[in-house]
């Protein structure tokens, strides 16, 4: 059976088990690398598939991520029982018995917030793992899927660039203005935009990314493309511009979808040739 991988953006195979087991001992896949073979809806890590994974690495099953916060959240509760009880015999010294009601619905209710508060927490992380699986999901050959994000600084997620500008050109129709724009010395991304919107001719086709991020061009026959995003980010210093300049190619084979994040725009990206910050 015939798999193909996704490593470092890049998708790379087919290739056999034995290639990838071969691979994978030599470090350059890992058993966190992406999968997918015929019949497969989704991609997979290469270290969930029994048939690329060594049999100890389904010996023992993988520890709960939700179990350590829980128990720290036990934990929490014991220690703050003691204090409340502490609390509770002096009221109960000092103000007898309405005193113990109160301090009991109170202690209920804090006990209701923290509980409410990991439920939306898993929740919320698990959405961002569904979320990240369904965008890099094979797509058709003749289809290209583009995902743009930023990276939320607190939380560590990607946060979807909703309504950003996305312009598609065959690379061939550009291949001089493109050289030109390489050549350019160093500048802000302003000025970058500026040169985009009048030396680029018209792009063969143009949309938006929806409230997830993600913008979606079908029926693309085989060909090189060059995609331009570009989007404006809210921040302390207000407004804040955004270029992605990336290049596919379309072969008739499955795609992962292409993931412009603020890394590939601060030139840290692997799989894409970013062409400005």
């Amino acid at each position: 059976m015939a798999y193909f991988v996704l490593h470092n953006e890049s998708q790379e195979g087919p290739f056999e088990a034995d290639q990838i087991k071969v691979r994978i001992n030599e470090g350059s896949l890992e058993w966190t690398d992406l999968c997918w073979r015929e019949g497969w809806r989704q991609w997979r890590p290469i270290g969930s598939v029994v048939a690329l994974a060594p049999a100890e690495a389904f010996a023992k099953a993988p520890e709960d991520p939700d179990s350590s916060y829980e128990e720290g959240l036990r934990r929490k509760h014991a220690s703050s029982s003691w204090v409340i009880f502490l609390a509770v015999l002096l009221m109960l010294s000092v103000a007898g018995l309405a005193a113990l009601s109160f301090l009991l619905t109170q202690s209920h209710r804090r006990v209701a917030e923290l509980e409410e508060a990991a439920r939306n927490r898993t929740d919320l992380e698990r959405a961002t793992v569904s979320k990240i699986l369904e965008a890099r999901a094979p797509v058709p050959g003749d289809e290209i899927k583009v995902w743009t994000t930023f990276l939320d600084p607190l939380a560590g997620t990607p946060v979807p660039a909703s309504r950003a500008n996305v312009l598609l050109y065959r690379e061939d129709a550009i291949a001089e203005t493109l050289e030109a724009l390489r050549k350019l010395p160093p500048g802000s991304t302003s000025s970058l935009l500026d040169f985009i919107k009048e030396k680029f001719p018209s792009p063969w086709r143009e949309t938006i990314t929806d409230s997830d991020g993600i913008a979606t061009f079908t029926k693309t026959p085989p060909d090189r493309y060059v995609l331009v995003v570009f989007t404006m980010k809210s921040s302390s210093d207000g407004e804040t511009p955004y270029l992605w300049m990336a290049q596919r190619k379309i072969d008739g084979q499955p795609h992962p979808t292409l993931v412009l994040t603020e890394q590939n725009s601060a030139r840290e990206g692997t799989s894409l040739e970013i062409i400005a910050p």
